[in-house]
Formats: C-alpha cells, structure tokens, sequence
C-alpha cells in the first residue's frame, strides 16, 4: 500500500492554552511529529489527558476532524474524551470518528454490507440475543445427546468468541481452554456453521462478526481498504495493552498509508489474557514499527511517594517491560501497612473494625474500596461486615451469597431441611434437560402429595422419557443427602453435591466455572465451623435478608463501601485501599504455572497496588482452612518479599 504524503500543517492558531497545563513528559507526547507513535503511560499519570490534548492539537494544526479516528474500549471512554476535547478547543469535532473498535466497525460495514454478503439493514445480536440463537442451533445439532453435559449456549459463545479474537483454530481454543471438551469437538464446529447459516438466513452479526468482518472486508477490497486508510489520517488508540491480535489487524491496516499511529496504555496494565487480550502487541509494536517513536510518561497525580515505592519495587522484578517508574508530585503521606492475621475471621474482623475508623475520622465510605484476586476471598469479610451494619457494593453486582452456584447449594440444603420449600425444588429442577418452569410446577405438586417424596421416580411421576435418566440421578442425590450423619455436616453435604454431578454443570453450564467451582469449596470449608446444616442453612438465610435501612444509620450509607476483584477495579481509584488474602496460592493465584502466568498475576498486583491515593493495606491470614487438613500454614506472597522492608510498616494481629 502506498504511503501518503501529508502537506505542511498551518502554524498552531490560537495560543494552545492546555498545552500549558501539561507537564514536560505529556507535552512531547502530545505535540510528536508525524509517523508511529506510542505512549507508555504509568498508572495515574494523566493518560486521559495525552490522548484528549493530542486530539485537540490536531485539530488547532488544522487536521479536518473527520480524518482523525480515536479507538477506546468503550463507548463511555470516548464519549468522556470527545467532550473534554471538545472543551479545550473552540472547534465543532462532531464529524471526528471516535468509539470502541466494534462501533468504528459498524459505521463502515453499513455502508458496505453487500460486499460481505449481508444488507445494511441487518440487525447487531446483543450478548442476550447471541446465546439465544446458538441455543437453537444447539438443540437442532445434538438431538441424539442427553443434553447435560454438553456445553451449554453460553460456554459455547465464549469458545466462538476466543477463537475470532485470538485468530486460533476452534479445535485449538478448546485443547488449551477447554480440554474437558475435547470429545465434543466437532458437534461443536457443527453447531458453528449452522449458527453462522442462521444469522445470514436472519441478516444478522453478533459482536464478534462487527471485528471479523471488518477485516475481511479490509483485507479482500482493495478499494476500500484504500479509501479508509487514505480517510484516517491520524489513528489514536487508548488502552493499546488490551487489544486483540484482530484488532490490531484492523489498526496494523487502517494506519498503513499514512503511518501516523499513536498508541497509548501501559505495558503493566495488561491483566486481561483471559479475554484475549494480546500483552504481545504493546512489546512488538517497535518490531513492527522500527521507527517508533516512544514517550515515556511516569509522573503520578494519584499516589503518596509511599505507595508509589512499593509499586515500583514490583515493576523492578518484571522480566519483560518497558524500562519506567512512577514519579510523585504529592507528598509524603503514611506508608503502606502490612497486616499479618490469625485468619481469615481475624482479618475480616481488622478490616470491619478499620473501616470504621476511617470513617470517625471522616474518610466517606465511598472512598474506600477492599480488593481482592477472587470473589469468595471476600466470603468471610462480607458476611462480617453485614453483621456490622457497614453497607457495602461489590463491583460484580452480586453479594458472595446472591450468586447462582451458591444458591444452587443452598437450594439442595433447603430441600433436605424443609420438604415442600417450593423454591429450591423448581430452581433445581429447571437444570435437568428439557424441563422448564411449567414441568418444574407439575412435578412439584406430586412431590407435595407424595408420603415420601424422595423415593419418587422418573417413571413413577411421568417424567418425560429424555429427561428420566437426570431426574432419577437428581432424586438419588436427594436420598443420599438426607443421610441423618451428613446433616450434622454441612462441609461434606457440599462435597457430596459436588462430586455427584455438579461440578459437571459448572463446567458445561458458564464460561467461569473454574472460579464458581472455587467460591464452592471455599463455602465447603466456611462451612466445617457449623455443627449443622439447619443452622449453616438458617444463618446464611439471615445473612441475605438485612436490608441496607436495617444498618447502622451513616451519612454515606446510600454511597457505602466498594468491594471489588482487581480486574474490576482496573481504571478506577479510592482514598483508601486494603488488598486481602495476600498469601502464595491467591495472591499469586495457584493457577498461574508458567511464567507468562505468573508475570500477568504480578501485573494485576501492581494494578491492585496503584488504585490507593492516601492508605495501602495488604492483609493475609497466617493459618486457614483446607478441604484436607482442619489447618494450613500460610505463606505471606511472594511479591511482598521483594518489597523493601523499609518501604512499609508491619502490624502484627497475632
């Protein structure tokens, strides 16, 4: 592809007055020359600001907006870009392309549906809509299957989706991902195309087809791929860590004429391998782009000296990065506490009974956030801060005990303790095949006739003959669990669900089941502390049902407290931040083998770090409970060891 020749820009008008506002490191990025570009921007270090000033000089260099395209990662971020361009500037930037990658995508594939075989009217099939539709293709490609342990429309969406977006194979996502799988493979592939078949036959893309046929239509259309490369003049990319190999594809062809390609993000923010984000397009962008030039911005707005000493100490052991620290214009604050518990109740009590210092002392709620690697290492916490009156939200939307996975436990539970509990029944019948929730109701009213409803059968009750099999399996479980010596145990009542068929669920039923299955066993050894199922059933019960009026009457308590994975809380900030269960086998997570694996869990450390403004806490029980042994010793992380002993202070509980 030939490269264009940009004339002369007009001198800068106006006197630029934002560019006085950027410090010496922002300043370069903002006003580089023509040609490839990257900025590598430290947590907190304005990124925001770069890339909106670098749009608004463009424009004052007299760059007519519709030949500036800005990619971010969601429609939010471009929204809040646009309009604070659009205030430093006294310039209408209406025609500028700004959005995510898939609504760039689809403002062009409108205008050339045809050439990739649809109609421009076709509809965008939300995530909702997608699932949907594969269920269908689903249920008309396995007739032949029992239905329970295939996987189901949602597992199979996430399969579809790494495969486009990582550029790999059907065959190969699920030998590395889903190995459990494998004997599925080709109903799987033949699911594909007869989904792919019903979206043509329906004129419809999902989103993953917003990206793929973006680049087919690049690649195959010389015309078009001429026009839009000749179009985008200057291309500017927030968040360039968390590209995809297609959607660097996409930029690697857009910005092919005229070669003025800024990328911005940070090479230690990269966290989302999981998503098929490519941590290797921010390290070979130089390779691709020899003549790069690169802006290292490091200063810190956000962080003490304190804290941002002991993040650095975490960048410093990285093995493959770019070479940057983060820089304080703040000053000296308090230095980051490192707290040593009993266990996990002692340090759930520590926190709880912290927070509402902090509090007294006029830090509102809002500001302070608890991270952690995984949900159910909040468990003990929430259910300590709910008997507390502290309010709280958790970034995923639901309390640890309002998920599904757990409410299927306690639902086997319930039945054993109550009989005719209509609720948990129709929850846990609605998961054998081909029962919905008219069947559920139907077979739940001969339950209630029944002298002994656990010695029900499929053939007994009428069960539909594809559903029999399940049922019987379902109802033998029952039986097992109403065992009077496991109601004595809650811990192996658990295990018993686990091992009967549930664990299978999991993993044909969601595209997490690794971490739903570990919020399980977590709740199996929380239970070892309950001498009975009806008062761990009962006490859980009590749990979900205070409601935040019933809390302890504070001014912030419609605001409350932030609680969050560290994947969720990428991007945001807080006054104060306690970071649990930093022991080895969590903080690193125990899953991370290889040494790709355990470099993204130190990056996901250095984002968890990086969130704290004023106060850093890193907490870890000495001792916890193992599905093997009452108790295990706990070793403190191995990232803390490489932290300075001088570089924070060290309270000990015990």
């Amino acid at each position: 592809m030939p490269e264009y020749i940009l004339q002369p820009s007009p001198k800068i008008i106006a006197s630029c007055d934002y560019l006085k506002d950027l410090n010496p490191e922002q300043l370069k990025a903002v006003t580089a020359e023509d040609g490839p570009c990257m900025v590598i921007a430290g947590a907190g270090s304005g990124k925001t600001r770069v890339v909106t000033c670098r749009v608004a000089y463009l424009v004052d260099k007299g760059i007519p907006t519709e030949n500036i395209l800005l990619v971010t990662f969601t429609q939010k971020a471009a929204k809040e870009m646009l309009q604070r361009t659009s205030g430093l500037i006294n310039t209408n930037i209406s025609k500028l392309w700004g959005g995510t990658f898939h609504h760039i995508s689809n403002l062009i594939l409108r205008k050339h549906a045809s050439k990739i075989g649809f109609n421009p009217n076709y509809t965008i099939l939300d995530t909702g809509d997608s699932e949907d539709l594969l269920n269908i293709a689903r249920q008309e490609s396995i007739t032949k299957q029992t239905g329970k342990l295939f996987p189901k429309a949602g597992v199979l969406q996430d399969i579809l989706g790494l495969s486009i977006n990582t550029r790999e194979h059907i065959r190969k996502i699920i030998e590395k991902r889903y190995p459990h799988m494998e004997e599925f493979t080709q109903d799987i592939q033949k699911i594909f195309k007869k989904y792919e078949k019903k979206k043509k036959d329906i004129n419809a893309l999902d989103f993953d087809d917003l990206l793929e046929k973006f680049l087919i239509l690049l690649s195959e259309d010389e015309k078009i791929r001429e026009t839009y490369s000749r179009l985008f003049r200057y291309i500017l990319v927030d968040e360039y860590q968390d590209t995809n190999l297609l959607q660097s594809e996409i930029l690697d062809i857009l910005a092919a004429g005229w070669r003025n390609l800024m990328v911005v993000g940070d090479d230690f923010q990269s966290i989302y391998s999981f998503r098929g984000a490519r941590y290797e397009n921010i390290l070979e962008f130089t390779k691709k782009y020899p003549d790069a030039k690169i802006f290292t911005v490091e200063i810190n707005y956000r962080s003490t000296p304190h804290i941002l000493n002991f993040a650095n100490c975490i960048i410093s052991s990285a093995r493959h990065k770019f070479k940057k620290g983060l820089k304080p214009v703040r000053e000296e604050g308090i230095k980051p506490i490192v707290v040593s518990a009993i266990d996990v109740y002692q340090q759930a009590s520590f926190i709880a009974q912290r927070i509402f210092e902090l509090y007294e002392e006029g830090v509102p709620l809002s500001n302070i956030a608890v991270l952690y690697r995984a949900h159910f290492h909040s468990m003990e916490l929430q259910m300590e801060l709910t008997r507390r009156g502290i309010p709280f939200w958790t970034r995923s939307g639901l309390r640890f005990f309002e998920q599904a996975h757990i409410k299927d436990i306690l639902s086997y539970m319930r039945i054993i303790e109550n009989k005719k509990d209509q609720l948990p029944w129709t929850r846990l019948l609605k998961h054998i095949p081909k029962i919905g929730e008219m069947t559920a109701s139907k077979i739940y009213t001969k339950i209630l006739d029944s002298p002994q409803p656990f010695d029900l059968t499929a053939k007994k009750i009428g069960i539909p003959k594809f559903s029999e099999k399940e049922f019987d399996r379902f109802m033998n479980l029952i039986k097992k669990l109403d065992n009077e010596k496991i109601h004595t145990d809650p811990s192996s009542m658990i295990q018993t669900i686990l091992k009967d068929n549930y664990s299978s669920y999991l993993e044909t039923t969601y595209t997490d089941w690794e971490r739903r299955l570990e919020d399980i066993q977590q709740l199996a050894r929380f239970a070892k502390t309950y001498s009975s199922c009806e008062t761990f059933v009962s006490e859980l019960a009590l749990m979900g049902g205070i409601r935040t009026e019933d809390m302890v009457d504070l001014k912030d308590a419609g605001q409350g407290l932030i609680l969050s994975t560290v994947h969720q809380a990428k991007g945001l900030e807080w006054k104060v931040v306690f970071i649990i269960g930093v022991i080895e086998g969590y903080f690193p997570s125990y899953k991370a083998e290889t040494a790709e694996e355990k470099e993204e869990e130190r990056r996901l450390f250095y984002v968890a770090l990086t969130r704290a403004k004023d106060q850093l806490y890193l907490t870890y029980p000495v001792v916890s409970m193992r599905s093997n042994s009452p108790w295990t010793q706990n070793s403190p992380s191995s990232f803390l060891s490489e932290i300075d002993k001088g570089a924070y202070e060290e309270w000990n509980l015990r």
